[in-house]
């Protein structure tokens, strides 16, 4: 299942690198962004939900606990004490 986690801005390329490193399957929709400033037009990937990324996890298997203390990564969108699944879908 996909959960969504709040990272921080700017951050989901790093947190999804730590996240890789950690064994864990991360997912961030981009969009190609044209940014214009002094003359130049520039193009860039920017997330489509800027402030968020999705990570498939098995909470009865994994050890999801450390996706909160991965750099980059705020926390996981939680329900309670769990983590609160994508709606089916979604991702």
């Amino acid at each position: 299942r996909w959960y969504a986690a709040s990272v921080f801005p700017g951050k989901e390329d790093v947190a999804e690198r730590h996240l890789r490193m950690q064994g864990f399957h991360s997912f961030v929709p981009r969009c190609e962004k044209t940014i214009r400033h002094a003359r130049r037009i520039e193009t860039r990937p920017a997330a489509y939900f800027p402030g968020y990324m999705f990570i498939a996890l098995d909470v009865a298997l994994q050890r999801w606990r450390s996706v909160n203390g991965t750099f980059g990564v705020r926390s996981l969108v939680m329900q309670g004490e769990r983590p609160l699944p994508v709606p089916s879908g979604l991702v």
